[in-house]
C-alpha cells in the first residue's frame, strides 16, 4: 500500500513536472516589439524612405517608444486576451553615414523595459520589469532608381539584427534576423510618401498555440508640408507571418497606424507620433506612442527638405571666409584681388581681377561705357560694354553705317554703306533729286534740284523768273549782247 501511494505521488509529480516544461516550450521568447525605426536622418519614424543626400554626411537620432499590451494570449476559460507583456518602454540610439548621394550605411542599438508575467493565469496581477538590450541592427541602403532630387526614386536596403538582446525580456528571439527590401517614394506639390515590401527572416518560435516564423513587411507613410519646417504625418506598418500552420491569420497578422507631425529647428528634426493597434496579431499593441529626435544637418550637396514646395525659400549663401584673407567673399585672395573691398569677378587681366560687374557682361564697371546695360567686350573704349545699336533702322549697325541717323542701304561702297540711295552719284539722294538718273547740282527749285545746268531756257516766263536776284547765283544764263557805241 505505501508503495503503491509512492508510486501514485511520483507520477502525480511526473506528470507536474513534465506539464511545466511543455508550457515553457509552447510560450517561446521572442523580440516583440514590432516597431523598427527608419534609419537616422530619414524623413518618417518607422518607414524607411528613398532620400539619400550627401557625401559622407552624418545623421543621429533618439527615438522612444512606448507599447500597451504588445503581446497578449487568449487563455482557454476567458473571455478576453491575456496580457503576458503588459508594456513595453524601448530607446533606440541611431546613426547614419550617407555617401556619394547613394549609399547609406545605418546602426541601431535598442534597449528597453518589459513589464513581463510568468504567470498566463495571473498575468494582469503578477508583472516583472525586465530591463535588457535589444537585437543590434545593421544596414544598408542604395539608390537604384532615379536621382536624390526626382519625383520618383527607388531603392534597394538590406537589414540583419545580430541576437544581442534579452530573451527574458521579449526583445530578441536569441538568433540572427535578417532581410531585404524594396524601397520606393517620392515628392510633389508638397505631399512626400514613402512605400517598402520585404521579408523578415525569423527563426521559428511557438508561443502556446501559435507558430511564428518569417515575415513579409509592409510599410506605408505620407506626408504632407504645411509650413516651411513643418508637416503631418500618416505612418502604417504590417507584418504577416509566411510559414508555418497559422501563416497569414489573424493570430499571425500584425497592423498599426500612426498619426503625428514633424517639425524642423535648425538642425534637429522633433516627430512625435501616437497609434493604435488595427490587428490582433501578437506583437500588436491597444496603443502606441514614439517620439523622435533627430540630427539631420542642413549643410549638405543637394540639400532639400520638399516642404511647402510653393514656399520653398532656398538658405542664403555662407558668410565670407575671412580665414583665407578674401575680405569681400569673391573667392579671390585678397593678394590677388585688385578690387579687394568689393565682390567682383575673374578676369586674365591681373589690373581688373576681383573687381565688380553690374551687368554681368564680362566687362568690370570702370572699363564698361555702360555699366548697367550687358554689352559687347570688344569695341573702342567709348563704346566697350554697350549694346549694338542701330538708330536709323535700316538694319545696320551704327559703327557700320555711315549716315547711323538716316535709313540707307547696304553698299559694297564703305563710303556709301546705310546712306539714302543716290542712283546718279551727284550727291543729292533720289527722293530730293529731281533728275536721279542725271548728274546734276543743286538748286533751290525742287524740279531743277540734281539737275545738269541748261544755257538757255525757252520758255519765257522762265526767263522773267530767271531775272530774279535770287535765282542768278544759281541759274547760269547767257552773257548780255554788247552795245556798240556811236561814232563820232
Amino acid at each position: 500500500m505505501k508503495r503503491a501511494r509512492v508510486l501514485a505521488s511520483g507520477a502525480v509529480l511526473g506528470v507536474a513536472l513534465g506539464v511545466v516544461p511543455s508550457e515553457a516550450r509552447a510560450a517561446d521568447r521572442f523580440a516583440a516589439d514590432t516597431f523598427e525605426p527608419a534609419p537616422a536622418g530619414d524623413r518618417f519614424s518607422g518607414v524607411e524612405s528613398t532620400e539619400l543626400l550627401g557625401e559622407a554626411a552624418l545623421d543621429l537620432s533618439f527615438v522612444n517608444t512606448f507599447g500597451v499590451a504588445p503581446v497578449a494570449v487568449q487563455v482557454a476559460g476567458r473571455d478576453e486576451r491575456t496580457e503576458l507583456v503588459g508594456s513595453q518602454f524601448m530607446q533606440h540610439l541611431g546613426a547614419a553615414w550617407t555617401f556619394e548621394d547613394t549609399w547609406k550605411l545605418s546602426l541601431d542599438l535598442p534597449w528597453g523595459v518589459s513589464s513581463v508575467s510568468d504567470d498566463v493565469e495571473g498575468a494582469s496581477e503578477a508583472r516583472t520589469s525586465q530591463f535588457g538590450l535589444g537585437d543590434l541592427r545593421l544596414g544598408l541602403r542604395g539608390l537604384v532608381g532615379g536621382e536624390p532630387s526626382d519625383p520618383f526614386r527607388m531603392a534597394l536596403s538590406g537589414t540583419f539584427f545580430l541576437p544581442t538582446g534579452s530573451e527574458e525580456a521579449f526583445q530578441s528571439d536569441g538568433a540572427l534576423r535578417a532581410g531585404p527590401r524594396l524601397l520606393f517614394g517620392g515628392h510633389g506639390m508638397g505631399l512626400q510618401w514613402a512605400l517598402s515590401s520585404g521579408v523578415q527572416f525569423r527563426p521559428e518560435r511557438q508561443f502556446f498555440d501559435v507558430t511564428l516564423g518569417d515575415v513579409l513587411e509592409h510599410r506605408l507613410a505620407f506626408s504632407y508640408g504645411l509650413t516651411q519646417s513643418g508637416s503631418l504625418i500618416f505612418e502604417a506598418w504590417n507584418g504577416v507571418v509566411i510559414e508555418g500552420p497559422n501563416k497569414v491569420s489573424s493570430n499571425t497578422t500584425t497592423l498599426e497606424l500612426e498619426l503625428g507631425f514633424r517639425v524642423r529647428v535648425g538642425d534637429l528634426v522633433i516627430t512625435p507620433l501616437l497609434g493604435f493597434g488595427a490587428a490582433q496579431g501578437v506583437g500588436t499593441p491597444l496603443l502606441r506612442g514614439v517620439a523622435t529626435i533627430a540630427y539631420a544637418p542642413t549643410e549638405r550637396a543637394g540639400w532639400h527638405d520638399w516642404e511647402a514646395e510653393d514656399d520653398f525659400i532656398p538658405p542664403p549663401p555662407p558668410p565670407p571666409d575671412h580665414s583665407v584673407g578674401d575680405a569681400d567673399g569673391d573667392g579671390l585672395r585678397d593678394a590677388e584681388d585688385a578690387c579687394p573691398a568689393q565682390a567682383g569677378i575673374y578676369t586674365e587681366e591681373p589690373i581688373t581681377r576681383g573687381c565688380p560687374d553690374r551687368d554681368g557682361d564680362g566687362v568690370v564697371d570702370f572699363r564698361d561705357a555702360c555699366p548697367r546695360v550687358p554689352g559687347r567686350r570688344d569695341g573702342e573704349p567709348h563704346e566697350r560694354g554697350c549694346p549694338d545699336s542701330d538708330r536709323d533702322g535700316d538694319g545696320l549697325m551704327d559703327d557700320q553705317d555711315l549716315c547711323p541717323d538716316e535709313p540707307g542701304l547696304p553698299s559694297d561702297d564703305p563710303l556709301s554703306s546705310g546712306c539714302p540711295a543716290d542712283s546718279d552719284n551727284d550727291g543729292i539722294i533720289d527722293a530730293e533729286d529731281a533728275c536721279p538718273n542725271e548728274k546734276g547740282h543743286l538748286a533751290l527749285d525742287p524740279g531743277q534740284n540734281g539737275c545738269p545746268r541748261r544755257v538757255s531756257r525757252p520758255d519765257p516766263e522762265e526767263d522773267e523768273e530767271a531775272e530774279d536776284p535770287g535765282d542768278a547765283a544759281e541759274v547760269d544764263r547767257a552773257p548780255a549782247p554788247r552795245t556798240p557805241k556811236p561814232r563820232r
